[in-house]
């Protein structure tokens, strides 16, 4: 056993993840002796200092059997971070798939388009990435993202799927999650847009009358288009006109007194 070492998780249940141990977590190859108790309800509720430990044995993680590669979360859901929308330089973050037994995390960022040639790695102890910092940070545009951890001191290298993250930040962002999970009740088609427009539809309004706004910016955080609608009724349907911009990708931002939305369109 690893002599010195103690760890304890407290859970609601009567198994545990060695993925749960994000802090301090177990390293694979080495062995340790676990034990475990659980909350008697007759003593006092919540305290565990009244409850004995159960018999002990000894337990390790076999590093043969440790999965690698990783990548950023690609399945729906609050940590979502493959092929999304971020802010630099506030508590925007972006997750990685845990690896069990890993001790750190390389986030790896390359640029595309005029960002090409930009790469930038990011340690971290765990897979939770925090957009901010002060050295080579990152610019309005999109990024390649790959990531490797570290266990059992070996690193796994890049070899999990790439991933693009756009940054934006535009002041008009400022402070405003631009995840794109709360996205239920917009749509923008067609995208990619060919022919110089694209339909915007807002549904599930509740306001008698609403003043909704719509913000266009291009990669660099300039705004591109600035309208405003005054409707009444639980629907808004118009069309933009975006022939005249360069071809690329943009970031539509909505606003309807209740609500902001975000979502990105290409144009072609």
């Amino acid at each position: 056993p690893d002599a010195g070492f103690n760890r304890r998780i407290t859970l609601p249940r009567n198994w545990v993840k060695f993925g749960e141990m994000v802090t301090t977590p177990l390293v694979p190859g080495v062995h340790y002796f676990a034990r475990a108790r659980a909350d008697d309800p007759n003593g006092l509720i919540g305290l565990f200092d009244d409850d004995a430990w159960g018999p002990g044995c000894e337990v390790g993680i076999d590093p043969n059997l440790v999965p690698g590669c990783t990548q950023l979360i690609d399945t729906p859901g609050p940590t979502l971070s493959c092929d999304q929308v971020r802010t630099f330089g506030g508590s925007d973050k972006i997750w990685a798939i845990p690896v069990v037994g890993a001790t750190q995390y390389r986030f790896r960022f390359e640029g595309t388009g005029p960002l090409t040639g930009f790469a930038r790695n990011m340690p971290r102890p765990n897979y939770v990435c925090v957009l901010n910092w002060v050295t080579s940070p990152l610019v309005p545009g999109v990024y390649n993202v790959s990531v490797e951890a570290l266990v059992n001191g070996q690193w796994s290298g890049f070899c999990g799927n790439v991933c693009p993250l756009t940054i934006v930040d535009p002041p008009a962002f400022a402070g405003r999650d631009l995840s794109e999970a709360d996205l239920n009740g917009v749509t923008l088609w067609p995208n990619p847009v060919r022919d110089g427009n694209v339909n915007l539809m807002v549904e599930g309004l509740t306001e008698a009358d609403q003043r909704i706004t719509v913000d266009m910016y291009d990669m660099f955080g300039k705004r591109v288009i600035a309208q405003v609608y005054e409707n009444t009724g639980e629907q808004l349907n118009t069309t933009l006109e975006v022939d005249g911009l360069a071809a690329g990708v943009y970031v539509v931002h909505i606003s309807t007194g209740e609500r902001s939305y975000t979502e990105r369109i290409s144009v072609q």
